[in-house]
């Protein structure tokens, strides 16, 4: 019950910091990042919400990072969105020209 409890207030406390003040986000990504991926796979319960506040690369420019609902919000134009490019990063993945 306790766990529960704490998973709830935690996820409420992140959605709420990701959508008021995106620069403390990006603080509190950089250090708990890994854990909220690590639960998109070990939490079935929590995985949508969890899964919401991942962050990936741009195709824009490498200091930008988006949500999947972003990433899915603006496709280059004549194209589907793509998730996931296997790159070694924005330069290599020849998506700026």
């Amino acid at each position: 019950a306790i766990r529960k409890q704490l998973t709830r207030r935690v996820l409420e406390m992140a959605e709420e910091m990701a959508r008021d003040r995106p620069e403390d986000y990006d603080t509190f990504y950089a250090a708990f990042g890994k854990n909220l991926k690590l639960g998109v796979h070990e939490d079935e319960r929590s995985r949508d919400r969890l899964l919401a506040l991942l962050r990936f690369p741009s195709t824009h420019t490498e200091a930008e990072r988006g949500g999947v609902e972003s990433g899915l919000q603006r496709p280059a134009a004549g194209t589907d969105p793509t998730l996931f490019s296997p790159t070694g990063g924005l330069a290599a993945s020849n998506m700026t020209s």
